[in-house]
């Protein structure tokens, strides 16, 4: 409004020189208010800068020192979308001056194309500071990102290189080099770039993760455990770190401190942002844990909540239907779970209904390993009675050849004329089929369970 009647003023008095004096008053003063405009800006007082902007655009739409200075004031608003439609518009004038360098532009500008995802359009401004300062490393390795995160690992190794040739203490650098490599399988090269960047940046915990997974692969579970530790520092990747060395644990039949960091991924899951896959992994591992510490229904529920989730997860349909007696039969599921003492009472009751009597008595980390012979009957009562060996095992998989092999050996260590095992679970048929031809008696879950519900029905 205010220059309007300027205008109409000189125009009044001075007719065309008037005008002429206006326009030279204006030159003077338009570059005054852009330098009032940058000093508000730096100052952060972001509605004022705002108001101003605009009124100078008015007058002059296509002042891109102010479409910049109005785009700054907007990201110190938090208004980054309108930031970058006023950077668009400096772009395409293509003015740089005054408090408008090209360079510090275009950082800023490819700053905003990443944050909403505008990577081919963050790229070609990194390609071009590459050119503009190519002593800056940063544009290198910020190009290198982009690659990455765009699936074309071979550009993205170069770019990172050719950062750490230029800025041999880029310690981002080499933790990205690293990571690519051990996708490539190349654990060796990714290890040794980790290690220059933790060297270099201690605090790079995400280093700690990838250290840990080639440990991992490397059968040094000690040392992944170590390093899944530390890796648990960065926030983006605990759950996966407390998964990871949970696994670990679990190799190392650290059964107990694995359970303890699978509950704690679990708890973490109800109240972070967790990724569903990696929490259906923590629950099949707990479940593991808990079944080998026979807490079955524990166990159970983790494989029931995988199930729900994904009907195909590995083996846990398997699992389910394996343990389908002890989730409908309570006799079964006390000889499962039952206390060591509780355990030898079941199993010495199971002796005595075969006709037999104990002689010695040896918990086993399976079960429970019993020598016994036959009880007096009839016109056999002088008769000589040979000892047996029974073998009481409750763990939850399948009795296979070698344990069937290892029984035979121990028949022939105790001096034993014959052998009778018995399991909660079913025999392999190779097993079965080794038996057979041997003085051994099985009893797979389906016979031992009819011996315990005879047992319960005269308790």
């Amino acid at each position: 409004m205010d220059t309007i009647v300027i205008i109409i003023l000189a125009t009044i008095l001075f007719g065309g020189l008037g005008v002429f004096i206006y326009f030279i008053i204006r030159m003077i003063l338009k570059p005054q208010a852009v330098n009032n405009l940058a000093n508000i800006v730096k100052q952060g007082k972001t509605a004022q800068a705002i108001r101003m902007a605009k009124q100078i655009l008015q007058s002059d739409p296509r002042d891109s020192e102010t479409h910049y200075l109005l785009g700054k004031a907007f990201l110190q608003d938090g208004k980054n979308e309108l930031a970058l439609m006023e950077y668009k518009t400096v772009n395409q004038l293509g003015d740089f001056r005054g408090s408008l360098k090209e360079s510090q532009f275009r950082r800023e500008m490819a700053d905003l194309f990443v944050e909403f995802d505008q990577a081919e359009e963050a790229l070609k401004e990194y390609l071009l500071l590459i050119q503009k300062e190519p002593g800056n490393a940063d544009h290198l390795f910020k190009a290198g990102l982009i690659f990455e995160q765009r699936k074309k690992p071979v550009q993205a190794l170069s770019y990172y290189k050719k950062t750490i040739n230029q800025d041999p203490n880029h310690s981002l650098a080499y933790l990205h080099l690293g990571i690519l490599l051990y996708a490539a399988k190349k654990e060796n090269d990714s290890k040794a770039f980790l290690q220059k960047a933790l060297k270099l940046d201690s605090t790079l915990y995400q280093a700690y993760f990838y250290m840990g997974k080639i440990h991992k692969e490397q059968k040094d579970y000690n040392a992944a455990v170590d390093a899944f530790e530390k890796g648990q520092k960065d926030q983006a990747f605990k759950i996966k770190c407390l998964i990871e060395r949970g696994i670990c644990l679990i190799q190392t039949k650290r059964y107990d401190q694995a359970t303890t960091e699978l509950e704690r991924v679990v708890r973490l899951s109800e109240t972070e942002k967790t990724n569903d896959r990696e929490i259906l992994f923590a629950r099949y591992f707990l479940a593991a844990c808990y079944e080998k510490s026979r807490k079955l229904d524990q166990a159970i529920s983790q494989w029931e909540y995988v199930y729900t989730k994904d009907k195909n997860f590995k083996d846990v349909a398997e699992k389910l239907s394996q343990f389908q007696d002890l989730r409908s039969d309570d006799v079964m599921k006390d000889y499962m779970t039952a206390t060591n003492a509780r355990f030898e009472e079941i199993c010495t009751a199971v002796v005595d209904e075969l006709n037999h009597t104990v002689t010695d008595v040896q918990m086993t980390k399976q079960g429970c390993r019993i020598i016994v012979v036959e009880k007096n009957s009839g016109q056999w009562r002088n008769a000589r009675k040979f000892p047996k060996l029974m073998l009481f095992l409750r763990s939850t998989s399948n009795v296979d050849l070698p344990v069937i092999r290892s029984f035979q050996e121990d028949i022939t260590n105790f001096k034993v004329s014959r052998g009778m095992i018995f399991s909660g679970a079913q025999f392999t048929r190779t097993a079965i089929e080794f038996a057979e031809s041997r003085p051994i008696e099985i009893y797979d879950k389906d016979k031992l369970l009819e011996l315990l519900h005879r047992i319960g029905e005269k308790d």
